[in-house]
C-alpha cells in the first residue's frame, strides 16, 4: 500500500546514530530526500541499512528518507571481508554523483587517512618534494601533504592533483576568512566552481601585496592625481600631451561608474570629456580611445560630427581575445574583440616602428592579447583592466622615450606601469581612492 507523502516530519520511535565513516560523503538535499522518500513509499526499501558497531555505515540518506514518512527500515550488520573504510569509499564513489568540490572534500578526509597510514614515511619523503612545482612555495609547511599522496587520492576520486590542492588551500583559508568560507559552501552546493573561489583568494592575496607596496616611497616618472576628471583636466595645459590613452566607461556593466540613465546620457558624457581632453594633445601627438562593440558606431559618429577634433582618423585597431568566458546573449555570437580608435595629429611623424616590433606583429592593426586574469603574473585588480601587453604596444609604437602620456581614467594604473618600464612620463587621473592605492602599489612594485 502506498503511503501518502506530505512535506512534514512525522513522529517516529526509532533512532540510529551515524558511524564516523558514513559522514565522509555529503548528505542529500532536503528536496532529494523527499524524492527518495516518495520512491520508498511506492516501492519499499530496496537496500537495507548497513550497520557497523551498532551505527549506520551505509544508508544515511535512505534512513533519513524513511524517517520523513515514518517507515521503519530493515537493517543488517556489516559482514564483509574488506575494510569498512574502503567499503564506504568504493560504494559511494560508484553510487553518488558528486560535484568537484564535494569530491575534493572527501579527498581531504582520504588525505588524512593517508597520513595516518604512513606519516613517518611521508615526513621522510617530504624533503624530496619540497621543490614540487605544484605546491606554492608560500604555502609549504611541515604539515603539507606530500605530492605523491595527494596525487594518489586525486586519481582515486577522478579529479586533478591541482584541483585537490586548490580545495585544500580554500578549506584552510576558510577557517579564518568569512567571505571565503561562504564561497566554499557555495562551491559545495554547486553554485560556484573551485577555480572561481581560488581566483577570489588569488585576487585578495595580490591586492594585499599591492597595497603593502603602495606605502613604500619611490621616485616615479609620473604622477597620479586623485580627483574627478572633469575638474582635474582643467589643470593640464593645452597642447602638452604627446600620447593620450583613454579607457572610458563603456555603459555595458552593472558597475556604478559604468552605468548611465540612457543612451542619450552616455552620449552626452562622451561628448563632454572628449571636448575637454582633446585640446590637451599636441599637434604632433596621438590618441588611442578604447570602446565597446555595442557602442562603437555611436562613438564614431561623435568623432565624425566633431571633425575628429582637429586630428586625422587613422584606423580602428582590433584587440582580439579568446579567453572571455562571461555570460552572453545566446541569440548573438560571443564578443571576442574590442575596438580602439586611433587618431593622430596634423603634424605627427611616423609611428615608432622598428625591426623588433615588426617581428611581434605590433605593426598590424589586429592584436591578439588575452584579457587579464587573476592567475596571470600581472594580476587582476579592476573589472575593466586592460592587459599590460596592450598598453606596451600602444605606448611603444605611439610615443618616444621621455614623452608625456595622459590617461584620464587611470583605473588600476596599467598605463603608469608600462610608462615606468618604457621610460615615458605620465599623468593618471583617477577618482576612486582604492584604485589610486592599487595603482601606486603596482607601479612601486616594478
Amino acid at each position: 500500500m502506498t503511503v501518502e507523502i506530505e512535506k512534514e516530519e512525522k513522529e517516529n520511535n526509532y533512532e540510529l546514530e551515524f558511524h564516523e565513516l558514513a559522514n565522509i560523503f555529503p548528505l542529500m538535499t532536503r528536496e532529494e530526500l523527499w524524492e527518495l522518500a516518495k520512491d520508498i513509499s511506492k516501492n519499499g526499501l530496496l537496500e537495507p541499512i548497513v550497520l557497523f558497531e551498532g551505527k549506520i555505515l551505509d544508508g544515511r540518506n535512505r534512513y533519513n528518507a524513511c524517517k520523513l514518512i515514518n517507515y521503519r527500515p530493515e537493517t543488517v550488520e556489516f559482514d564483509n571481508n574488506c575494510d569498512p573504510f574502503d567499503y564506504v569509499i568504493a560504494l559511494n564513489l560508484h553510487r553518488r554523483h558528486l560535484n568537484s568540490a564535494q569530491l575534493c572534500d572527501v579527498g581531504l578526509f582520504l588525505l588524512e587517512k593517508e597520513l595516518e597510514k604512513g606519516k613517518e614515511k611521508q615526513l621522510t619523503t617530504l624533503k624530496q618534494f619540497q621543490d614540487d612545482t605544484v605546491l606554492c612555495s608560500e604555502h609549504k609547511t611541515e604539515d603539507d601533504i606530500p605530492h605523491n599522496s595527494r596525487r594518489k587520492v586525486a586519481k582515486q576520486l577522478g579529479v586533478s592533483d591541482k584541483t585537490l590542492w586548490e580545495w585544500q588551500k580554500i578549506t584552510d583559508i576558510a577557517q579564518e576568512d568569512g567571505e571565503i568560507a561562504l564561497a566554499r559552501e557555495k562551491a559545495l552546493s554547486g553554485q560556484r566552481s573551485i577555480k572561481s573561489v581560488s581566483n577570489d583568494i588569488r585576487q585578495k592575496e595580490q591586492l594585499e601585496k599591492t597595497l603593502e607596496i603602495a606605502t613604500q616611497p619611490k621616485k616615479l616618472r609620473g604622477k597620479i592625481i586623485q580627483g574627478d576628471f572633469f575638474q582635474e583636466i582643467e589643470n593640464i595645459p593645452d597642447k602638452s600631451i604627446d600620447l593620450l590613452f583613454v579607457d572610458p566607461p563603456y555603459n555595458i556593466t552593472a558597475e556604478e561608474w559604468d552605468t548611465f540613465e540612457s543612451r542619450k546620457a552616455f552620449r552626452e558624457f562622451n561628448e563632454r570629456w572628449l571636448n575637454l581632453v582633446m585640446p590637451k594633445v599636441k599637434d604632433t601627438g596621438r590618441v588611442y580611445i578604447c570602446s565597446s562593440q555595442i557602442h562603437k558606431y555611436s562613438f564614431y559618429t561623435i568623432l565624425q560630427a566633431n571633425l575628429f577634433f582637429g586630428f586625422n582618423f587613422g584606423q580602428e585597431i582590433i584587440w582580439y581575445y579568446r579567453n572571455n568566458v562571461t555570460p552572453h546573449n545566446q541569440k548573438i555570437y560571443k564578443y571576442a574583440y574590442e575596438p580602439i580608435f586611433y587618431l593622430y595629429g596634423k603634424k605627427a611623424g611616423d609611428l615608432n616602428f622598428t625591426h623588433e616590433t615588426f617581428s611581434e606583429d605590433i605593426q598590424y592593426n589586429v592584436w591578439q592579447i588575452s584579457t587579464p586574469q587573476s592567475n596571470y603574473s600581472e594580476g587582476k585588480y579592476h573589472p575593466a583592466q586592460k592587459p599590460l601587453e596592450l598598453l606596451r604596444r600602444i605606448i611603444l609604437t605611439g610615443s618616444q622615450e621621455e614623452d608625456l602620456i595622459l590617461d584620464p581614467f587611470g583605473g588600476s594604473g596599467t598605463t603608469g606601469v608600462v610608462c615606468e618600464k618604457l621610460n615615458r612620463n605620465y599623468i593618471l587621473i583617477e577618482k576612486e581612492s582604492n584604485y589610486i592605492e592599487i595603482a601606486r602599489g603596482r607601479i612601486n612594485g616594478i
